[in-house]
């Protein structure tokens, strides 16, 4: 899983994905809520908020379950996010850009975190109760938020 960069951890440790799948996954999974959050605020209720609010909902169950899953195994569990594919600087910007814009972003941050999950479940330092979690639960999450956010995308262009 060469594509994860290593990172800091809260206890500053280095850790790269080999070593710690799990709270490289819980960074992207909190630079996720991160991003929702600033995306209900810009768009308001008209702006499709409830759905955001459910898949931002999603990205918080992700968020216990891999606490849990690190501290079972005996870590420290990471507190503070990462960059999620890049684009949560986007988010800083929100006044300059439109709604089509922050859903194309979040479209951008949901794929790439589907495919560092799909990722994950190839390498050999997951267990197998995180795989199957993974291929029962976050890849199927993942896979239904960008179908929403295809559909909010869809409504947005029809006006």
């Amino acid at each position: 899983m060469e594509r994860f960069n290593s990172f800091t951890t809260d206890s500053g440790d280095t850790a790269t994905l080999e070593r710690d799948s799990l709270n490289a996954l819980l960074r992207v999974e909190l630079s996720a809520i991160e991003t929702y959050t600033e995306a209900i605020t810009h768009l308001g209720p008209q702006g499709g908020a409830a759905t955001l609010e459910y898949v931002r909902g999603n990205h918080r169950e992700a968020v216990e379950w891999l606490r849990e899953r690190v501290r079972h195994q005996g870590r420290h569990a990471v507190s503070s996010p990462g960059l999620w594919s890049g684009f949560a600087s986007l988010m800083d910007t929100h006044d300059l850009v439109g709604m089509a814009t922050i859903l194309a972003a979040l479209k951008q941050g949901e794929q790439h975190m589907l495919n560092e999950y799909e990722e994950a479940v190839r390498s050999d330092d997951l267990d197998e109760e995180c795989r199957e979690h993974f291929f029962t639960r976050n890849i199927p999450d993942g896979e239904r938020h960008l179908l929403e956010l295809d559909h909010m995308l869809a409504q947005d262009r029809r006006g």
